[in-house]
């Protein structure tokens, strides 16, 4: 058995990164899942990277028993704002600019993991503010400084159940 195949057998946390590589920092999220695939990850964790096809996430964390989410979340806070959410507290109090730049954004693909039970209990979102959404392959300098505290709060999760 190979490391990939016992951490997709152990399903125990997944890291997904969402959002547009070619709108600057809506892609924040792929760039954190990117940065950590070149660390150690312990046994049971895997990363994935979903871009904007955000149905398709249901379908590849169902059965993990935590998830944590990486996106560009905008919300009207300072550009580089993080902030960290459980699944219902997103539900709960998001707005309708709280919409991301997605083929279907975030909080409706997380509305429909929940009705249909393919999300676990245990879902953390981890949100950034962007400030640049013009076309462009990299993050604004905000949110540059800001990768590797977002990686240090995602690799927390690895130890908080």
């Amino acid at each position: 058995m190979t490391a990939t195949q016992g951490v997709i057998q152990s399903k125990q946390l997944a890291i997904v990164g969402v959002g547009n590589l070619l709108l600057s920092d809506e892609g924040v999220g792929v760039h954190v899942v990117r940065a950590l695939r070149g660390t150690l990850l312990p046994s049971g964790v895997a990363v994935f990277e979903f871009g904007t096809r955000g149905l398709e996430i249901l379908e590849a964390v169902e059965g993990f028993k935590k998830v944590v989410i990486v996106d560009a979340v905008r919300s009207g806070a300072v550009p580089g704002s993080i902030r960290r959410w459980r699944l219902g507290e997103l539900l709960d109090a998001a707005a309708p600019s709280m919409v991301s730049l997605h083929e279907i954004d975030l909080l409706t693909t997380l509305k429909i993991g929940r009705a249909t039970a393919k999300l676990p209990d245990d879902v953390v979102i981890v949100g950034i503010e962007p400030k640049a959404l013009s076309p462009g392959l990299e993050l604004s300098p905000e949110l540059k400084v800001k990768v590797q505290e977002l990686l240090d709060l995602v690799t927390k999760e690895f130890y908080v159940r």
